[in-house]
């Protein structure tokens, strides 16, 4: 995707099996064997809100996709609900909740003056299953603001951390600064049986 003046996605969508975010998605499925699509966005604004998000997640043997974005300012803010589901927050995601060791989380790699993630905005690359998390990565940023929750008290944040069998991965932040409030979270950490991943910031 390449957008002169700015890309922006906005809200969910309940469908017949579920609910769908606006945006851009690479997902490989479960019982796929492929890996997830990547995703390249270059633009003077990126701006996802409301539950608007940009995914290449994996639930199948082949791992999660890339994530790229070039822009000025990255905004990820907010979450919608939906009275059966719940939350479905606004982020950059390439997570991964594989029953395969195979399927690992992919990488999301921002190159961007202006960050911003606030309200239970996630930037990530989690997992949830049995295969390694993944990489989220910042290069040249100059301001990096993350802080407040989501309605269900989700702290927005940087994330690779493992809820289950696989190990965490590694958040890498190369910024002039960072700004974390409000219970802002980056976060590599275990809350099951996998290992703790890493967190760089320089």
């Amino acid at each position: 995707v390449v957008a002169s003046d700015s890309v922006e996605t906005r809200g969910i969508s309940a469908g017949f099996v579920g609910v769908n975010a606006s945006g851009f998605n690479g997902q490989a499925e479960s019982f796929s064997s492929g890996a997830a699509g990547n995703i390249t966005i270059t633009t003077p604004t990126l701006r996802l809100l409301q539950g608007g998000a940009v995914g290449t997640p994996t639930s199948g043997s082949g791992p999660g996709g890339v994530i790229n974005v070039q822009a000025d300012l990255i905004e990820v803010d907010g979450f919608a609900t939906n009275f059966f589901l719940g939350e479905f927050r606004s982020g950059i995601y390439a997570s991964s909740d594989s029953f395969s060791p195979l399927g690992r989380a992919g990488s999301v790699i921002l190159e961007a003056d202006q960050i911003r993630v606030s309200n239970g905005g996630q930037i990530g690359a989690s997992t949830l299953g049995f295969a390694d998390g993944g990489l989220v990565e910042v290069v040249n940023a100059g301001v990096i603001t993350v802080e407040g929750v989501s309605g269900d008290g989700t702290q927005s944040g940087f994330y690779a951390r493992t809820d289950f069998l696989g190990a965490a991965g590694t958040v890498a932040i190369e910024t002039n600064t960072l700004n974390v409030t409000d219970q802002g979270i980056v976060t590599a950490r275990t809350d099951s049986f996998g290992a703790a991943g890493t967190v760089r910031i320089r």
